[in-house]
Order: structure tokens, then sequence, then C-alpha cells
């Protein structure tokens, strides 16, 4: 999936819905409350030209999309050609980002500590 845009001050419950494709073309939408994915649309001109429907007719809850899927139906997909391009990309994206996300953890760590220190120090 891929994140084409964010939909912000909606008349939905939530803060803004992450707007997503896949290779099915159709477009869904990802509330970051409920953890739901909601089909939202058949396509990116259908919803340029009809909007998005929300909620969805069809929606996704935690990977209950994958519910039924076996250990061997795993391995197939993990040894496919698309699982093993898959994996490549995520293993280049981790040690693309590895070095600025240990730099914020460590800035993280110093100023989570320099607080806990000033706190300590007035009571």
């Amino acid at each position: 999936m891929k994140v084409v845009g964010v939909v912000e001050e909606t008349s939905c419950p939530y803060d803004h819905l992450v707007l997503m494709t896949c290779e099915d073309r159709k477009v869904y939408a990802f509330d970051g409350e409920e953890e739901e994915l909601h089909m939202v649309a058949e396509s990116l001109e259908k919803l340029g030209e009809e909007g998005l429907t929300f909620p969805s007719s069809q929606s996704y809850y935690k990977g209950e999309a994958f519910k039924d899927m076996t250990k061997e139906d795993w391995d197939k997909v993990r040894n496919s050609e698309e699982g093993k391009k898959l994996d490549e990309e995520h293993r280049k994206l981790v040690e693309e980002k590895k070095s600025e996300l240990l730099k914020k953890l460590k800035s993280t760590k110093v100023a989570a500590a320099a607080q806990s220190c000033s706190l300590n120090c007035f009571h």
C-alpha cells in the first residue's frame, strides 16, 4: 500500500484519515483511532469524481483480512517474487533510516533524563 494523502477536519469521528491505495487500485482510509482500514473509493478517479464513502461497506480490523491464513499460506507469500521484493524493500528502508532513528532515540533518552533530573531536583 502507498499513502496518497490525508483528509483532515472530516465529519468522521477522527481527526484525520490517511488515504492509501494498493495493487487493486481501490482507495482505502486508515482511521488511526479504531485501527480500521476502510475501502472508501473504487479508484483515485472515482474519489475525485464522487468523494469518499465513509464509513465504508468494506472495512478491515487489525489484520482481519488475514485471519484465516495458515503458516503454509504465509510461507507461500514470503517465498513469492512479491514477498521477496517486499522483504528487500523493507530491509533497505530499515537500513536507510537506522542512523536517523538511533539519533532520535538517543536525543529522546537524553531529554527524558534531563527532565527527570530537573523534576527530582525540585522535590
